[in-house]
């Protein structure tokens, strides 16, 4: 690692051989976000690069992208409704039931406000529990959904089962 000074520019060159070197003033680093709000950034970041991956149907770098969000905050509810979808996606049922029934739980981080991810979880949920052979769970999952908004795709899957 190496810093060097150069009039008002500092430059920093870490010792990691490929990494470039950062170049800032002293007036830059007083301008910088504080800690809680890079980390903050970085979580979204990694989540966005999630959902990218996800439709792009390359689910283990999904995984990867929520796994290191939730590394920085376990209980952020978006990257774990969202982990739990690709895991569904891959098969992994039994862990995409625990994401998504620990995004319910952890969710203090989720929008309050933003019906589309309150539906969305339970959605999911119902999703899961269709695959694992659970109707009933998976009524009551759609129900949930259609109580935060209204869709035609729940309502298409509920109908689908019987209501």
């Amino acid at each position: 690692t190496k810093v060097t000074k150069k009039g008002e520019v500092y430059s920093f060159r870490s010792c990691v051989k490929g990494h470039r070197a950062v170049r800032f003033t002293l007036a830059h680093l007083n301008t910088c976000p504080a800690p809680a709000e890079r980390k903050k950034a970085l979580i979204k970041r990694l989540v966005q690069q999630g959902r990218k991956a996800t439709r792009k149907g390359d689910y283990p770098k999904a995984l990867k992208q929520y796994t290191e969000a939730l590394k920085l905050d376990e209980d952020y509810g978006p990257a774990l409704a969202e982990r739990g979808y690709a895991k569904y996606k891959t098969g992994d049922f039994k862990g995409a039931q625990a994401d998504m029934d620990d995004a319910v739980v952890k969710a203090p981080s989720a929008p309050k406000r933003n019906k589309r991810f309150l539906a969305a979880v339970p959605f999911n949920r119902g999703l899961v529990a269709e695959a694992m052979k659970k109707p009933r769970a998976a009524k009551a999952a759609y129900k949930k959904s259609l109580s935060y908004r209204k869709s035609k795709t729940v309502r298409a899957r509920l109908n689908a089962l019987g209501k």
